[in-house]
């Protein structure tokens, strides 16, 4: 049903009633004792899945399953506590959800296909962590420190006319040109944090932007980090310096962590059936 999926058959005569769902990759030898996860083992690489209903997952069944919102989030939650159980026990190649075969062997032959990229990646995230770091801006705060500290900005907002008509568009102008110089300011506040914690990091890449949760809040930024295990509190501790620093200037930072390291994971599969 995902990037990885193959399709599965309906049960009828001669179909089987099971199809294969996949979580994780993980090394060959880590021990899973998570209920209904078995392991299928190929050469170092080791698959964790589960035996689930051919018919639930293929076909209409499946297109209804995915309009049920109760059932859409029951089964991802129960994907996310699995990957996330792998990856507290052993460097995980996470697989996004929805990954079905149509048989053990079927999925043994995926593994065959790509273990030359699955072994890289778990060697090198092996001792990593990723950390997610989102740069919020709170338009009303920054306004209102810019104003404050901005000498040119400052006096236009204190030599406005008199006159209603005049004013009005006058501060329209003014007000565009804070906008403008506050979403700029910030911009160029969290480029100077992520590039002050690059030294921090194995690897980072930008994410797509999101709306936030909070009135008033617009994410500007926002990187996935693959951490060394002993850099992260270095990296918390840096963090909380840096987000007391540029408070006051309406900038928000969120870190949160560790992830399963979806954002660092090859795409496996992508064109396949």
């Amino acid at each position: 049903m995902m990037d990885e999926k193959t399709t599965v058959s309906a049960e009828t005569d001669g179909q089987p009633s099971q199809a294969v769902y996949l979580y994780g990759l993980i090394r060959t030898g880590t021990v899973v004792d998570l209920p209904a996860v078995e392991l299928l083992a190929v050469g170092d690489v080791a698959a964790a899945f589960e035996r689930v209903s051919a018919v639930e997952w293929s076909g209409p069944a499946a297109e209804a399953n995915l309009q049920d919102s109760a059932w859409l989030v029951s089964h991802a939650c129960r994907h996310g506590e699995v990957v996330s159980a792998l990856n507290a026990r052993s460097a995980v190649l996470p697989v996004r959800f929805g990954a079905i075969f149509t048989s053990e062997r079927v999925l043994e032959e995926f593994l065959e296909t790509h273990v030359n990229e699955i072994i890289p990646f778990l060697e090198r995230i092996d001792g990593h962590e990723e950390w997610s770091l989102k740069f919020f801006l709170q338009a009303d705060q920054a306004s209102a420190w810019l104003l404050a500290m901005d000498p040119e900005l400052s006096l236009r907002q204190q030599s406005l006319s008199e006159t209603p008509g005049k004013r009005y568009f006058q501060e329209k102008q003014l007000l565009a040109a804070v906008k403008k110089k506050v979403l700029q300011s910030a911009q160029n506040q969290a480029q100077r944090i992520i590039e002050a914690l690059c030294l921090l990091g194995k690897d980072s890449h930008p994410l797509r932007l999101q709306a936030s949760a909070n009135p008033g809040y617009e994410m500007i930024a926002h990187e996935a980090w693959l951490l060394p295990e002993a850099n992260v509190q270095t990296f918390c501790d840096q963090i909380q310096h840096l987000q007391e620093e540029v408070a006051e200037q309406g900038l928000v930072i969120e870190w949160s962590g560790p992830w399963p390291p979806y954002s660092f994971a090859p795409a496996l599969g992508e064109s396949s059936p």
